[in-house]
């Protein structure tokens, strides 16, 4: 191999471990696709992923070069998902020039969101509205939950401009969720203040990256499992200090008001929850519309499969269940379709993921309610080993071919 051809798959190597991490794939994932790619280009290879960045093994032969690429993990993004998972394919189906394939995975980084900052606000309102529907909240909880949602949307658009909004961002919107939320008795009365500043907090309460650092633990990722728990520690305190600063509002509070609405909303209104929360994240992953009936599905499966299960068995089985469940579908999905199990599975996890567990916590803790508050951390981390349990063994039923 000359060294301009060494180069070159080099290069490629580099940028595909970038976007791999850029967009939100789990450390194990992304070490058996780099590997994989390595094993296509005639290329000797290792990867060690942080949360600040990628180190790169690569050699020909004996003689290897370690390069540092400075790239933190991403959220993720499923429409630059499916293009990387394409560019993948394609090259070691050999239908892709490594040259062609490091200008897409260059494009990649240059393509404008597909949806509008507005359109993002707007739709992450709705979905933490349809999430307090969901969680059996009522009108109250809808619209307190809406506009947490709309806030948390400006303060992303705000943190754009002004990062300094960014690196607090947590804590601002968990101030301003429990202090809405305790606010609004005075208009709506006694209302459930918790299930508002929960479903309104939805997107931001690290239940999912707790899950995957449960998950890359599991599967021999020590450095990166515990380097996201930690952040995931460190987010929940930010939650906690947000609760502790919003909670003050108690002592400025007159009276509450009467219940304005305390009419039972009709069983109807259920499902279209559950049609408007995949909606929801069909902007929020910047997927594409035509994935919706895929994402739809997902979230269908992990609230049926669950709340059919918790009828007959303990929270913790019945996520287990609920789990395992979603993982065989996923990995059904991935092989019949050929697209990457992560467009059904994400979507279908986070209304598994004990993330209201962690808040109630927190919650309980902060109003020195410390025996709830421990019981609901147990419960919380019991559930995430439930969750990441079944989907160990969905792989071992239906095993996932795929490298992603």
């Amino acid at each position: 191999m000359d060294t301009v051809e060494h180069a070159t798959k080099e290069e490629l190597l580099i940028l595909m471990a970038s976007a791999l991490q850029r967009n939100g794939i789990p450390a194990h994932r992304m070490e058996s696709s780099f590997l994989k790619l390595c094993g296509h280009l005639k290329v000797t290879g290792d990867i060690f992923t942080s949360p600040g960045g990628v180190i790169l093994n690569i050699g020909n032969g004996t003689s290897k070069q370690t390069h540092f690429v400075k790239v933190a993990y991403g959220d993720l993004n499923m429409e630059a998902l499916n293009k990387i998972d394409i560019i993948y394919r394609w090259i070691i189906e050999g239908k892709m020039a490594v040259t062609e394939a490091i200008s897409e995975l260059k494009s990649l980084d240059v393509a404008k969101p597909r949806y509008g900052t507005l359109l993002q606000t707007l739709f992450l309102s709705v979905s933490t509205a349809s999430a307090a529907r969901v969680f059996g909240g009522g009108v109250a909880e809808i619209l307190v939950s809406a506009i947490i949602g709309l806030f948390i949307g400006f303060l992303i658009i705000a943190a754009r401009y002004y990062p300094q909004i960014g690196n607090m961002l947590i804590a601002l919107s968990s101030v301003f969720a429990i202090a809405i939320s305790k606010l609004a008795t005075i208009w709506l009365g006694n209302y459930s203040v918790e299930t508002a500043a929960i479903t309104g907090l939805i997107l931001l309460i690290p239940g999912f990256s707790f899950t995957v650092s449960i998950t890359e633990l599991v599967n021999g990722h020590p450095i990166a499992g515990t380097a996201r728990f930690a952040n995931t520690i460190i987010t929940l305190l930010m939650i906690g200090l947000g609760i502790a600063i919003g909670s003050q509002v108690d002592r400025i509070l007159p009276e509450k008001g009467n219940l304005l609405f305390d009419a039972q909303l009709p069983a109807w209104t259920l499902f279209i929850a559950l049609i408007t929360v995949p909606l929801g994240f069909v902007v929020l992953f910047n997927a594409v519309m035509k994935d919706f009936i895929w994402i739809l599905c997902a979230c269908w499966c992990s609230y049926f499969s669950i709340k059919f299960a918790s009828d007959f068995l303990s929270p913790q089985l019945a996520v287990f269940i609920a789990s395992c469940t979603l993982g065989v579908a996923s990995n059904v999905f991935s092989m019949v379709m050929n697209r990457p199990a992560t467009i059904k599975l994400v979507p279908g996890i986070i209304l598994l993921v004990p993330g209201s567990l962690g808040f109630k916590s927190i919650y309980s803790l902060i109003d020195n309610q410390t025996l709830s508050g421990i019981e609901a951390a147990f419960s919380m981390t019991f559930s995430s080993i439930a969750l990441v349990s079944g989907l160990v063994f969905s792989n071992a039923i239906v095993p996932l071919k795929r490298a992603l």
